[in-house]
């Protein structure tokens, strides 16, 4: 069991393989949790110089296609067909160390802009998706929603999980996103996710790999 309090993150895109995430969090790896594939419903990925996100049903120019079937090799290490609609985004749930999340900023470069991290809401009780390790459940920081077992029991009570969202000025995205007015660009990532309905999901023929 992992010494150290657990964080979600919903990661998407390179991050989906197993050895670049190795690479990316470095000593870190042994301590990181797969807890599997999962969904992000109320964005989709757009592709620039680097993936990101948009919001579900934005505009797009004609190179990006509202339902896009790439293969890519999942964190079991085999290769499948990941889909991206126009309302959702597929991808990998991991828990990561503090010293895990620093390492994915820096790799995302957040303090230079290039993406912002923002918390999203599970959608539904992970009880009800999946059974995860009670191994990783244990070491998760729950807070005051958690029931007796040290899993959450709503989506009021369950922790957050962070996901990346590139800037499309940054990136290369030539395409209006429709991305939120607002003060900052983090800031209107922000208010769109409050304000829709954008959450994370485990997929349901999902098991936590061996790792």
């Amino acid at each position: 069991m992992c010494a150290h309090a657990l964080t979600f993150v919903f990661v998407y895109g390179t991050l989906t393989d197993r050895e670049q995430a190795s690479a990316v969090l470095g000593t870190e790896w042994p301590d990181t949790e797969i807890v599997g594939d999962a969904v992000l419903e109320g964005c989709r990925q757009v592709d620039g110089q680097y993936p990101t996100l948009a919001p579900a049903g934005s505009a797009t120019d004609d190179s990006v296609m509202d339902n896009a079937a790439m293969e890519v090799e999942t964190t079991d290490g085999e290769t499948t067909g990941s889909e991206t609609t126009a309302g959702e985004t597929t991808g990998t749930l991991l828990t990561v160390t503090d010293s895990g999340l620093e390492r994915l900023d820096r790799y995302e470069g957040v303090e230079h802009g290039l993406y912002v991290r923002v918390q999203v809401p599970w959608l539904t009780s992970m009880d009800a998706d999946a059974d995860v390790d009670p191994d990783v459940a244990a070491d998760m920081d729950l807070g005051t929603g958690a029931n007796a077992d040290g899993r959450p029991v709503d989506e009021d009570g369950q922790p957050p999980v962070w996901t990346y969202v590139g800037n499309p000025d940054r990136l290369g995205t030539e395409s209006v996103l429709e991305w939120p007015r607002a003060p900052t660009f983090e800031d209107g990532v922000r208010d769109y996710i409050e304000t829709h309905d954008v959450g994370v999901r485990l997929a349901k023929d999902s098991r936590p790999p061996d790792v």
